[in-house]
């Protein structure tokens, strides 16, 4: 029977935008919901956030949700300076190498800073009655207990913070060790490795080993391998329980009470390493390495710079590993961030860094480089670094910590070029939301693969791009190279066919599921106008 009950006290490490919409859903459940924050918040970018002053896409999906979870926030965000912009008319996109023809389709995209958005959302969120902001407070990590209920999924009451008897022990991460090939638990695919920790087994008796976790060439996976506990028989399975949060500044700290803790820490999520410290488990890992980077600018370019366009989208290519976007933003800004895959990285100097955009810009837009060198570049061009995209397979625990989840690039981390990351997160939101309001019963377990199933798309799309590079390591199987094969048709019948650009544009803007490329429609337009000869 479902669990409908409201929940008492949720707590987010994290006021980045995951951090934020999370807290959104998880206030209408849960009684307070009190979001942790390392830097000192006001408007503009956070310091702890460096990627905040880069170009970040909004895709139409991600601003769907936004929508949906504050409503009005659309026109809130325009009203102050936000751009409003239709995709294939006002919008340049040349991707796979193929520049996609204008059509007319109903979703709108929206252009701003990604501190824009946060600093309105968080506005709106602090004004509901059940959230609170402590920020200027460091994330030290949760505080387990062990629930001794004999199920893993149980919903009787767990043990309390102050009860220490059931307090599980804590101890340093183990040294990653590497899996054998003996172990057919750990054995991965060639070209990939293995590694992970000894996770302590709470009440299990005899070897108990992690689930075999397959990625696809040129990634790797770090997992863990449960240890017997060294009890013999029958035994009451303990399954850890998440009763707080901790937290401190300046040498004091906190615990607060909590049925559940959110990482929403970004890259650096840390609930991976806070389960190798207290014994348990962690999720294998699949990464690839891609070594971006890339760097941006603020632009001031008159309002029909490009002919009433708002947006130029550039993608990289293996032909020519760079890519740039451009747009139009809040203040009478233009951002421009270009960057390049594979060690092909920017220079910060403002005439070298448009040198390095001119290598990327197409002849048939031969408005772009006199508007950006008619402009007064800034002294110094602003970089950042991207090594790999990972993805933290927390859907594959056997047996999760009550009370602990992770939102975000926390779970999956991918190249930056794509411009992926903010409607990930939104989806992420919307599979939390949907979970809650199936009950409390086994939320992490069922939380978990639901984020996966939703960002799973955006995984597949990066990895089968960034594995066409010949810099990144790995070889993409044959499924993979036959589904790139036939997504480059379609982007070329996109260069020639509205229809078909509209069907692409709705996939790479997370509206539609990558399947939707399968419709017989798209099937014939491919077909008809995807040969290179054409």
């Amino acid at each position: 029977m479902r669990d409908l009950v409201r929940m008492e006290h949720a707590v987010v490490f994290g006021a980045g935008l995951a951090g934020l919409l999370t807290a959104r859903v998880l206030a209408d459940r849960y009684e307070r919901v009190t979001i942790v924050e390392r830097d000192r918040l006001t408007e503009g970018p956070r310091r702890g956030v460096p990627q905040g002053r880069h170009a970040h896409a909004l895709l139409p999906r991600g601003q769907q949700i936004i929508e949906e979870l504050f409503p009005g926030l659309t026109g809130e965000l325009v009203a102050a300076g936000a751009v409003p912009y239709r995709p294939l008319e006002e919008a340049r996109m040349v991707l796979g190498g193929q520049r996609m023809c204008r059509a007319e389709m109903p979703d709108r995209g929206l252009a701003l800073t990604r501190p824009f958005l946060e600093d309105h959302v968080r506005r709106r969120l602090l004004a509901l009655p059940a959230v609170e902001l402590l920020d200027g407070w460091d994330a030290i990590g949760p505080l387990f207990t062990a629930d001794r209920t004999g199920s893993p999924t149980s919903t009787t009451h767990h043990p309390t913070v102050t009860d220490p008897t059931t307090t599980l022990p804590t101890r340093p991460a183990a040294s990653p060790t590497t899996a054998t090939p003996a172990d057919p638990a750990t054995t991965t695919p060639p070209g990939t490795s293995a590694s992970g920790t000894s996770a302590q087994s709470f009440g299990r008796t005899g070897p108990a080993t992690s689930p075999t976790a397959t990625t696809p060439p040129g990634t790797s996976t770090s997992g863990t391998t449960a240890q017997s506990s060294g009890r013999t028989g029958p035994t009451t399975r303990v399954n850890a329980v998440v009763t707080g949060a901790r937290i401190g500044r300046q040498g004091e700290e906190r615990t607060l009470p909590a049925d559940l803790l959110v990482d929403a820490m970004g890259r650096a999520g840390r609930a991976a390493t806070w389960l190798t410290e207290a014994g348990l488990e962690r999720p294998p890992v699949e990464e690839v390495e891609v070594n971006v980077g890339y760097g941006t600018c603020y632009l001031t370019l008159p309002q029909d710079a490009l002919g009433g366009d708002f947006l130029v989208l550039i993608g990289c290519t293996p032909a020519n590993p760079r890519g740039m976007a451009l747009f139009r933003v809040e203040g009478e800004r233009w951002i421009l961030s270009a960057g390049g895959m594979c060690g092909d990285h920017p220079p910060t100097d403002p005439a070298a860094f448009l040198d390095y955009v001119a290598t990327i810009v197409p002849p048939s837009m031969p408005d772009v480089l006199p508007a950006l060198r008619a402009a007064r570049l800034p002294d110094e061009i602003l970089p950042a670094r991207f090594p790999k995209a990972v993805r933290r397979r927390f859907d594959r625990l056997r047996r999760p910590p009550r009370g602990l989840i992770a939102v975000g690039d926390a779970t999956c981390s991918v190249d930056p070029l794509y411009g992926q990351g903010m409607s990930a997160a939104a989806l992420q939101a919307i599979a939390l939301r949907d979970t809650l309001a199936q009950g409390r019963d086994d939320l992490e377990r069922r939380y978990f693969r639901a984020a996966m199933r939703a960002t799973d798309p955006v995984w597949q799309l990066a990895l089968q791009a960034d594995l066409a590079f010949p810099g990144v390591p790995g070889e993409p199987p044959l499924l993979s190279r036959m589904i790139g094969r036939y997504v480059a048709r379609v982007q070329r019948a996109a260069t020639r066919d509205p229809s078909c650009a509209i069907a692409f544009a709705r996939v790479v803007g997370l509206v539609d599921p990558p399947s939707a490329l399968m419709r017989p429609a798209v099937l014939r337009l491919a077909a008809k106008h995807g040969s290179p000869s054409d």
